[in-house]
């Protein structure tokens, strides 16, 4: 039976998931820009988040004289110079490839991933994923770094699960993404330089830790097919992608709130006092599905910085809350993994609180600031 790699017809749900494909390697980060190194020192830089950076650290509100809301509950307003600040870029290399060859493309020698965790080739890896984009790399890393990566421009997907079982695979064994055998001369077509232009598209391939398109990212590279190229082995070591970022939780103006109280409403819906969101782009209320506070027993903010790409990992406690409607959410609805409500912070190590949105193509907070018990 012949299988195209990727379909054209009732895909738009696994375009939209693309997008995030990039994006999910930096959960917690917030905007990402990347570049082509090509094994160079060039790279491109992400957004800065929100206005923080260079503002003198202060605390925001008064335990004497709180605001109110309506029903007596102390009230914060999420402002632009409560957020975070954070820049990064991506430096991706770029293997040069024969074109129109069964290329194999080989993880085994990769002991960390693009984050700088362990990495084991074979348990780490649940699946092989090979893109073709109609983008120069250069507009593919820009429209992903501002967020507006357009979709359409996908020409060709396709994937191969590994069951845990290879560290190396070759793309005539790559499937359609239904898992369909792909005809070996439409296949090879797709590395034809006279039809795909390389300064017109970029080849990627990445390894995977999930089977769900867009997420679970571990490593990555570009590949460049060329008439005149010899090789047909894409490498992928621990150098294939590289991140760099600063993240800034020092400048923010943090929020006083009374220790050990939980009626705390947090309202997000004034974008005229939070302009813009982590990515830099406008503050948008509606899309906030997800609020979050977590703890950090022992780390200091400068700690964080230092770790920001593990703060999930690191927290000692998590208390969050889904939510369907509305742009604000007493923090007492909040509970941890077991059903524990939060119950106010303490005056030990330090409390984030984060506000994200789940159907977005970044997984990275849209707003996150710190909060300290009142002096």
């Amino acid at each position: 039976m012949h299988h195209t790699i990727v379909s054209h017809h009732g895909m738009q749900d696994a375009y939209r998931c693309l997008a995030s494909t990039f994006c999910a390697w930096c959960a917690l980060v917030g905007s990402v820009g990347c570049s082509d190194s090509q094994g160079s020192d060039e790279s491109g830089s992400g957004g800065t988040a929100g206005t923080g950076a260079g503002v003198a650290a202060g605390l925001e509100g008064s335990c004497e004289n709180p605001i109110t809301d309506e029903d007596g509950n102390r009230l914060i307003t999420a402002r632009d110079d409560l957020n975070y600040s954070f820049q990064s870029s991506l430096d991706i290399q770029t293997v040069r490839v024969q074109s129109m060859s069964d290329l194999s493309f080989d993880w085994s020698e990769i002991t960390q991933d693009m984050l700088g965790h362990p990495f084991d080739p074979l348990a780490g890896v649940d699946m092989l994923e090979v893109m073709i984009w109609r983008y120069s790399s250069e507009d593919l890393m820009q429209d992903i770094a501002s967020d507006s990566l357009d979709t359409t421009n996908l020409v060709a997907l396709g994937q191969l699960p590994t069951h845990n079982d290879l560290d190396s695979a070759n793309l005539l064994e790559v499937r359609s993404p239904s898992g369909g055998v792909v005809d070996e001369d439409e296949m090879l077509g797709f590395l034809d330089t006279t039809v795909y232009a390389p300064d017109e598209h970029t080849y990627l391939v990445m390894v995977a830790e999930g089977t769900t398109f867009g997420q679970g990212t571990r490593m990555i590279s570009f590949f460049e097919p060329a008439p005149d190229e010899t090789n047909t082995e894409v490498l992928l070591t621990n150098e294939s992608t590289t991140l760099h970022y600063t993240a800034d939780l020092s400048s923010l103006t943090r929020v006083a709130v009374p220790a050990g109280s939980a009626d705390i409403v947090f309202d997000w819906a004034d974008d005229e006092m939070l302009g813009h969101n982590a990515m830099g782009q406008p503050w948008l209320p509606t899309r906030i599905s997800d609020v979050q506070v977590a703890h950090y027993a022992t780390q200091t903010p400068a700690d964080l910085e230092n770790e920001f790409l593990d703060l999930e990992l690191l927290a000692d406690e998590t208390f969050a809350i889904h939510l369907t409607a509305g742009q604000s959410v007493n923090l007492s609805r909040l509970t941890d993994e077991n059903g524990g409500a939060f119950a106010g912070i303490d005056d030990t190590g330090t409390w984030l609180i984060a506000l994200k949105c789940g159907s977005c193509a970044n997984p990275a907070p849209l707003f996150l600031t710190i909060l300290e018990p009142c002096p």
